[in-house]
């Protein structure tokens, strides 16, 4: 049979040791000698992290260790009681500050909290909290972006030659993480600092998970970047030309609103998101502005208002450069017929003849579909450079 103290042997070690006790005293044996507290951090959840006030908050607990030589005693003494549990207000505790707080400075101490001590004087403490640290961001790869944030954790009042403040580990605790729903712990490091005070910091890699991200703000950006090209391929007879097009660019303008405001208010460095969105933005202007330019065009008296020469030849050399290349197909086509279709070759020749005919003369219409065709292609083409870059620069460049 385990032998094991009672409530008595409990309330009489407690006396024993608490009579007489100091809490304003380190427990220090040698002066020289740095007092030597060991400090690891465990990680139970991310609460939060706002990306605008560059605040990051977390659920945690700290697993703390000192020796007080004030409080050993042999086991035997008190009927096999091996621990001793002391409200952490009647004994001495480090005061370990969070250096890097987000809104003001907080203890580790909370006045409730209890120190168990073993019989060899090892006194075990395990203070925690929600605790809200600030955390630089780097949203230039949003949504695709990579955080570092640290807990910088210090022994306050005290210098590198009174208290060692270290850590045991090399990686942050998880022994009881639960995974968040937007950000994934990549990865940890627990590390002592040499800076002139006892420190140790707590440093948690974090990667955004971009799913619901690339879902509602990229995937939709994107479709109506393409919606806002096929303004070209509308009918100018039917009148929705202009609404059209400004109805495209205020729903770009109502994206690019909901980024910022979810971003922190800073220039340096800007997200490339934002980037992407303003290069949408001025494509989708500037073809709303050719799209009034080409009306405007397209209903020009030809009489009053004649095309010039200059105009005429870059449409005609364009129109005759589609005409040549309908006389090749044609052509082709003709000298591959059999022989025994020789009505078909006369009528694809009668084709080829009428093709070769003069060109008819340059109107104010011609030029507007021209003028169509030319902004289509140059949109297309601007428009996946434009998607192109972004992807390399956030899949590729993204830490």
């Amino acid at each position: 049979m385990v032998k094991s103290g009672n409530f008595t042997d409990l309330e009489k070690l407690y006396n024993d040791k608490m009579t007489g006790y100091n809490k304003n005293v380190r427990p220090i044996v040698d002066t020289a000698t740095p007092f030597t507290i060991k400090c690891n951090f465990q990680l139970i959840a991310i609460k939060e992290l706002d990306e605008v006030n560059g605040e990051l908050s977390v659920v945690g607990f700290f697993e703390v260790y000192w020796a007080d030589h004030r409080m050993t005693w042999n086991p035997v003494d008190y009927n096999h009681t091996y621990t001793l549990d002391v409200p952490e207000n009647e004994i001495w505790a480090p005061e370990i500050i969070l250096a890097n707080p987000y809104d003001k400075l907080t203890s580790l101490r909370k006045g409730f909290l209890t120190t168990m001590y073993y019989s060899n004087g090892v006194a075990v403490w395990y203070p925690g909290d929600v605790i809200s640290i600030s955390c630089p961001l780097d949203v230039t790869y949003y949504p695709f972006d990579t955080q570092m944030c640290t807990l910088q954790m210090v022994c306050w009042g005290y210098s590198t030659s009174q208290v060692s403040l270290i850590t045991t580990k090399d990686r942050v605790k998880q022994d009881f993480y639960n995974k968040h729903g937007t950000w994934e712990l990549m990865d940890t490091i627990s590390a002592n600092v040499t800076n002139g005070l006892p420190m140790v910091h707590f440093t948690m890699k974090i990667r955004r998970r971009s799913d619901f991200f690339t879902v509602n703000i990229i995937m939709p950006v994107m479709f109506i970047a393409v919606l806002n090209i096929f303004v070209f391929l509308l009918p100018v007879e039917s009148g929705e030309r202009i609404s059209y097009s400004i109805t495209v660019l205020l729903a770009l303008a109502v994206f690019l609103t909901l980024v910022g405001e979810n971003l922190p208010k800073t220039s340096r460095p800007m997200s490339i998101l934002s980037y992407f969105l303003l290069s949408d933005l001025i494509l989708s202007a500037v073809i709303c502005f050719f799209t009034i330019y080409g009306l405007n065009v397209y209903f020009r008296d030809d009489n009053e208002y004649p095309v010039p020469v200059w105009l005429q030849s870059v449409v005609s050399n364009c129109r005759c450069q589609r005409r040549k290349s309908s006389i090749y197909d044609k052509v082709s086509k003709a000298t591959k017929c059999k022989k025994d279709q020789t009505e078909k070759s006369a009528s694809k020749i009668s084709d080829i003849a009428w093709v070769l005919q003069e060109p008819p003369k340059v109107t104010w219409k011609m030029v507007a579909r021209w003028l169509d065709s030319v902004m289509m292609i140059c949109s297309i083409v601007t428009l996946v450079a434009l998607k192109v870059i972004f992807f390399i620069l956030t899949m590729i460049s993204s830490p």
